[in-house]
């Protein structure tokens, strides 16, 4: 446990040293910064100590690595503060589109496992696929310069990734588990419980999907399509 904090710490120094140095990759240090953050949050949250103290000391961490993440954001917006929105929405646009195939519903292909129709792996294969090419769109977003009024788009993006890539995860836990259950202990209720959870997750994904899609749509002005 210790090791690991002592780990993510040196990490997290070290890409502090990178943003200081490299002004001109802001978007992907400071997301390289944030995972080093997650890891000491994780490593902090897994200490045997249960006090008031470790929460204080988290929840002030906490606000120290969002206040210095703003700055950096909020000089990288100043810097480009004449560069057209239009061209960074089509931009956002683009990496919307090629996210919308990963969030198709498959449930089609779960109904097909279940009638030995289709393999189960095929299914957790694809996912697997899918969140590789979640992180590579991740990177892409990263790397969008962010024009004035153009930084809660990226973070609703931003949150978009995040919620798919938990879903993702997730959604191939619970085949696993089905896929080990004899086939005629597959109810209605055995798989309402299964995925409870995940339905769930889906379904915030689809709300804030079709959210920025909408704002997105109304600034290109063009029609709007709904995915569900």
């Amino acid at each position: 446990m210790f090791n690991s904090l002592l780990h993510s710490s040196e990490l997290y120094i070290k890409q502090l040293q990178n943003l200081k140095n490299n002004k001109n990759n802001v978007n992907e240090n400071i997301t390289s910064l944030k995972n080093y953050f997650d890891g000491i949050l994780i490593s902090l949250k897994s200490l045997p100590a249960n006090s008031n103290l470790l929460k204080e000391t988290i929840e002030t961490i906490t606000n120290i690595q969002n206040t210095y993440e703003n700055s950096f954001y909020t000089e990288k917006i100043n810097s480009i503060s004449n560069l057209n929105l239009n061209n960074f929405i089509n931009k956002l646009n683009s990496i919307m589109y090629d996210f919308l195939p990963l969030i198709e519903n498959i449930e089609e292909k779960l109904i097909e496992a279940r009638e030995n129709k289709y393999d189960y792996q095929l299914i957790i294969n694809n996912l697997e696929k899918n969140l590789a090419i979640s992180e590579n769109l991740k990177l892409s977003l990263s790397k969008l310069p962010i024009p004035q009024d153009g930084l809660n788009l990226y973070h609703q993006m931003e949150e978009i990734l995040e919620i798919y890539n938990e879903y993702n995860i997730k959604l191939k836990y619970c085949i696993k588990n089905e896929n080990l259950l004899q086939k005629e202990k597959l109810d209605k209720d055995t798989l309402n419980k299964i995925y409870q959870q995940t339905d769930s997750i889906y379904s915030k994904l689809l709300n804030q999907y079709n959210t920025l899609k909408h704002k997105i749509d109304s600034k290109l002005n063009i029609p709007t399509y709904i995915y569900n």
